[in-house]
């Protein structure tokens, strides 16, 4: 009922003045089957639960859409307080507040609220005329129900499936629901998406923003690879006892495998999507795909909207932007040597950054901006900001200091004003946040054309790309690998994802080059942490590590920098050792939510 007044609340600006009051029925008094015979009230439902499902994990202040990002290992942020950052070093319990367990995602209102939503609209006696309408929604919600549990499963693994309306006077054996395992929760996900597809089958391809059955089919794609690797690399657990037990892992990891390849292959066969390639400059190309909207982008299958201020906005720029051009933060995310090493350079080498290579006061540790950065991978440019990068009609620096040979042929060394030969002249160092904890920092998906001149919140605009056909090809290209191999269909499509990028050609399919691909292409999109718990790896990548930023000096005579890793405590590099336990992939459910169903078993190690 809460909806529903929120909804009737909402439905006042929509009212049409030159229509008689007093044929209309007080708002007050619009009755729940009221609302699923009106159109325009059904859509104000439905744009809530699209809200609700957070696509974007931005709403939470205390997250900025940045949990995943400092949770993959790949950077950090700027200050230690935000709780995305704190949960990379602290010891998962069941009591922890979910203010620290950021990816706490027990939604059963949500879950609730799509199954009214399902009922009323495949009610026999419903009053709602429109059956195209009718049939429109209903995929949108199997979707949303989809997804919703697939972010509860790939959390928790199985949890409790209910799919109708409970009643408040129901036998406790029916509204005390016990988790179903883990491969059951998979099954029902993949359902959900077949039926989905099949009732949005040719609607809303007009409807930017809203689910296709290209959307179900890429969340099957993305879900069921998900299943396949844990069934691959993963154990089977049961937690629980007697009636209430149940079996955490899946069994078959080749049915699913084959299920995401066959999702992936219908996108890509049958599907009206393209890379996205319309500027001949490749790192431009990049980071213009994170900007294109709508028509203007053939890559996008399904994106969560953002209009900005005044409308629905985001952070993520505001809190992003080089520190020169901020006003109040900027430069929140900084990152790490692993995350920059993934990117090879154009001539096929490694871009694995190896500490004993660079040492601070090594003179033969002097790198051209050619050398270490734009030889590089050209998504790099478009992934990171960097010493010289231009920005907004002028350069972001992030060097702490300069060498400059004086009048009397001494080095010195500046970390104040200017310094010049009259010809050239450069700021001795960069803006304080560009500098400190490490001089790279996440660029992606921040709009250099948004105004934030003002220290306001809720100015992004820029929309959330949930699935685009890049992760597709390479969601096939992991399939087919464990299903036949290298080579092959799987080995075409990583390279088609390489060679939009200036990349050499790969050779062979192997588990490696896969997983590098991945890094590179979908790096903070929000599935490196989940990639590291699905493949079992993150133990081994990220327990007991604590990641090293970059440092420079500017060499002024040389045009060349001074590089060097750091990591030496709370302003330089990790803040901490990271810590993530076996037990930790799964999350552990919260003792609230487990007093409140007896048929609830926690998750083992907890």
């Amino acid at each position: 009922m809460k909806k529903i007044i929120y909804i009737i609340f909402l439905i006042n600006f929509l009212i049409a003045g030159c229509e008689d009051p007093l044929d209309k029925e007080p708002l007050n008094l619009i009755s729940e089957d009221g609302v699923w015979k009106d159109k325009t009230l059904i859509d104000l439902y439905f744009a809530d639960l699209y809200s609700r499902c957070e696509f974007f994990l931005a709403p939470r202040v205390a997250n900025f859409g940045m949990s995943e990002a400092v949770n993959s290992g790949f950077c950090r942020t700027w200050g230690p307080w935000p709780q995305g950052y704190q949960h990379t070093s602290r010891v998962l319990t069941a009591d922890q507040s979910s203010t620290y367990a950021v990816f706490h995602c027990w939604d059963y209102e949500l879950v609730r609220d799509i199954n009214d939503a399902i009922e009323k609209l495949e009610d026999e006696s419903s009053l709602l005329e429109d059956e195209d309408f009718k049939k429109t929604r209903l995929g949108e919600a199997y979707f949303l129900r989809a997804w919703i549990y697939f972010k509860m499963v790939k959390t928790y693994g199985g949890v409790p499936l209910i799919k109708r309306v409970q009643s408040l006077d129901e036998p406790d054996e029916d509204l005390f629901v016990p988790r179903s395992s883990e491969e059951e929760c998979y099954d029902s996900i993949a359902e959900d998406c077949d039926t989905s597809r099949e009732l949005l089958e040719g609607r809303n391809l007009t409807e930017y923003g809203r689910a296709t059955e290209w959307a179900a089919l890429a969340l099957k794609s993305r879900a069921m690879l998900y299943a396949a690797s844990i069934g691959e690399f993963g154990e089977l657990q049961t937690t629980g006892s007697g009636e209430y037990a149940t079996t955490l892992g899946i069994t078959d990891a080749n049915k699913y495998w084959q299920l995401s390849l066959e999702a992936s292959k219908e996108i890509i066969e049958d599907g009206p999507y393209r890379l996205y390639e319309e500027n001949s400059d490749l790192s431009d190309n990049f980071e213009q795909l994170f900007q294109a909207e709508g028509e203007d982008n053939p890559e996008v299958i399904f994106a969560e909207r953002f209009d900005g201020l005044g409308s629905r906005g985001h952070d993520w720029d505001l809190w992003l932007q080089p520190d020169e051009f901020r006003n109040g933060y900027g430069s929140f995310l900084k990152c790490f040597t692993n995350a920059l090493g993934k990117f090879d350079f154009k001539d096929g080498r490694s871009g694995v950054l190896n500490s004993e290579d660079f040492v601070q006061g090594d003179p033969n540790n002097l790198y051209s901006l050619d050398d270490f950065w734009y030889n590089r991978d050209p998504r790099a440019q478009a992934t990171f900001y960097f010493a010289e990068t231009p920005w907004k009609g002028s350069t972001v620096y992030t060097h702490v200091g300069t060498y400059k040979i004086d009048k009397n042929g001494v080095r010195q060394y500046i970390t104040t004003g200017e310094v010049t030969d009259g010809t050239r002249t450069v700021p001795a160092l960069g803006a304080s946040r560009d500098l400190s904890r490490s001089a790279l920092h996440v660029k992606k998906r921040i709009s250099e054309d948004l105004d934030l001149t003002q220290k306001e919140a809720g100015l992004g605009y820029s929309d959330f790309i949930v699935f685009r056909l890049a992760e597709i090809y390479l969601n096939y290209a992991e399939a087919y690998f464990y299903i036949n191999g290298s080579g092959g269909d799987g080995l075409k499509y990583l390279n088609m994802v390489r060679e939009r990028a200036g990349m050499p050609a790969r050779s062979e399919l192997t588990q490696d080059n896969i997983r590098q691909e991945r890094d590179v292409e979908l790096m903070f999109e929000g599935h490196r942490y989940w990639d590291l718990r699905r493949w079992r790896t993150a133990v081994d990548e990220l327990n007991g590590k604590k990641f090293a930023g970059i440092e420079m000096r500017y060499d002024f005579d040389e045009d060349k920098y001074e590089i060097y890793f750091i990591n030496n405590g709370a302003n330089e590099g990790d803040n901490a050792d990271r810590i993530f336990l076996l037990n930790n992939y799964y999350y552990p459910i919260q003792t609230d939510i487990l007093n409140e169903n007896y048929a609830l078993v926690q998750n083992p190690g907890y």
